[in-house]
């Protein structure tokens, strides 16, 4: 845009565009939609959450490229953040499962599915959280590597010397 007029023009029309639409396929990803599952949505009308128009899975996977690289350093996560992240997505399927417990309890049965997602929730919780590492470890040498063994050697030749001489 110039100071004298407040018209974008079409190059400034066409990067917004690009970039909205790699955010869009960038976003798409970290809900994990497979790529022919990214194009189906692209599809739809912008109501719907699409773009309104057909993008190739190539297309695709270049929009989130793009946008990955033009923000990097934005885009560039800790370990903290990391483990926030799966955290809530752990939540949500645990919200899940035990809604479905609930449902199955009301009806006097046992969801086993249910079951097993709340099982693997916590055992994912317990593995990023740290929960399942071993509380006492004990470490026994049992190798030495050859300077250990090089260094003893030399060490019991020059008190052989010393003693000898």
């Amino acid at each position: 845009m110039t100071k004298a007029s407040k018209i974008p023009k079409a190059p400034e029309l066409i990067a917004l565009k690009v970039q909205q639409e790699q955010q869009w396929a960038y976003l798409r990803r970290l809900e994990h939609l497979s790529y022919p599952q990214m194009r189906q949505v692209a599809a739809l009308p912008l109501e719907q959450g699409g773009l309104g128009h057909d993008i190739s899975e190539h297309g695709l996977k270049t929009l989130v490229a793009g946008y990955a690289d033009s923000m990097r350093e934005v885009l560039a996560v800790n370990r903290d953040e990391l483990i926030d992240r799966q955290q809530r997505e752990l939540d949500e399927l645990s919200r899940a499962a035990r809604k479905a417990l609930a449902k199955a309890d009301a009806a006097g049965v046992l969801d086993k599915d249910a079951v097993k997602v709340l099982l693997d929730v916590q055992k994912r919780e317990e593995i990023l959280h740290g929960l399942a590492a071993p509380t006492e470890t004990r470490i026994e040498v049992t190798n030495r590597d050859a300077i250990d063994v090089e260094l003893n050697t030399m060490l019991a030749r020059a008190r052989a010397t010393a003693h000898g001489a």
